[in-house]
């Protein structure tokens, strides 16, 4: 008679067999390769957007400048909803 902790809990008097589920330990994502958060692609996005907008900060003054920064921010951001968004449809 096999010991108790061996028994199926769910079915007494049935030993577990290899190929049954409920017996089977979780696999663990491998660490090197675990999704970014969702967040990360918009906000990248946004910054590259920002960085865009330098040069509109040596041509123009005052709030073209901004203008221009909130527009390419924008398009950052969109481009990385873009992004997030094919990557969801991926998984």
């Amino acid at each position: 008679m096999p010991n108790s902790n061996e028994m199926d809990p769910l079915n007494p008097g049935r030993l577990p067999t290899p190929d049954d589920l409920r017996f089977k330990p979780k696999e663990t994502p491998d660490p090197q390769h675990t999704p970014l958060p969702s967040w990360t692609a918009p906000a990248l996005g946004a910054m590259i957007g920002a960085f865009g907008a330098i040069p509109a900060f040596q041509q123009y003054d005052g709030p073209m400048a901004w203008i221009l920064t909130g527009v390419m921010m924008f398009l950052g951001l969109l481009g990385g909803l873009i992004i997030l968004g094919y990557d969801i449809a991926r998984r």
